[in-house]
């Protein structure tokens, strides 16, 4: 008897009724085919992670996988784009949250007055308590003074005000492209769980449409747009599959 007709007699298929798994080697509940319905990402070892993958270890018990987790100890965190330690999740209940989620330097803003309450020369707060104030905009001013010159204390290093003034347009420039760099994992890391989250094949063509746009912009890597194209193609075909065999059904039931 193969009750799901995957070739696989049901005494020997670990999944009786689905069609697309028939084996699973550790025995944690996901079948050892990644293309397959909840495919397991780590047959060989034990896992519990549901989101950005089967079957992998998930030590906070959030979902993802420890390695798809920027907080691995946090079951209230997942991502962390700006890679300061903080979680992007702002929902009630979650811990650690991240109060500026684009912006590394800061976290917190105690009296919700829009700046962070680190003293940092990147919008922060010398208030952190008070909502009517904060920074002083002359914390990050830079004079444009042609006989300005400023010494490194215990150098003879001088830098002018046109040294600073390049300092402080390239810096951002310079940082905002280590950002998007930096942060390509976590991007396609989320465009991996909104795929295997996917329910209908226009859902996942409209997927690939958003992140070969983030291909061509830089915001992933050539090789994370080969990853996320060969999980498109897998999960395409097990869609392929299952209409295929509710036709079948549908046939046989008229």
């Amino acid at each position: 008897l193969d009750s799901d007709n995957d070739g696989w007699a049901d005494l020997n298929d670990k999944f009786p009724n689905e069609s697309t798994q028939w084996n699973d080697t550790d025995q944690d509940g996901y079948g050892d085919e990644l293309s397959g319905y909840q495919g397991d990402s780590c047959p060989s070892q034990q896992g519990n992670s549901t989101i950005d993958k089967f079957g992998c270890l998930d030590r906070d018990g959030d979902g993802y996988s420890n390695d798809g987790d920027d907080l691995p100890d946090n079951p209230t965190q997942y991502f962390d784009l700006d890679g300061d330690g903080y979680g992007d999740n702002r929902s009630a209940g979650a811990l650690q949250s991240d109060a500026f989620p684009m912006n590394p330097y800061q976290w917190h803003d105690n009296d919700g007055d829009g700046y962070g309450d680190n003293v940092v020369c990147v919008h922060y707060d010398a208030h952190p308590n008070d909502v009517n104030a904060w920074a002083a905009d002359d914390e990050c001013d830079i004079e444009d003074d042609d006989g300005f010159e400023f010494m490194i204390p215990g150098t003879k290093i001088t830098i002018s005000a046109w040294d600073l003034v390049g300092i402080f347009t390239g810096g951002p420039i310079a940082v905002w492209v280590i950002f998007s760099v930096a942060t390509r994992d976590s991007r396609c890391r989320q465009f991996e769980v909104r795929l295997r989250d996917a329910k209908s094949r226009k859902e996942i063509e409209d997927i690939a449409t958003e992140y070969e746009k983030a291909l061509m912009l830089r915001m992933i890597g050539i090789h994370h747009g080969l990853r996320l194209e060969r999980l498109r193609s897998e999960f395409d075909d097990v869609f392929e599959v299952r209409d295929a065999i509710s036709g079948i059904i549908e046939d046989e039931e008229e």
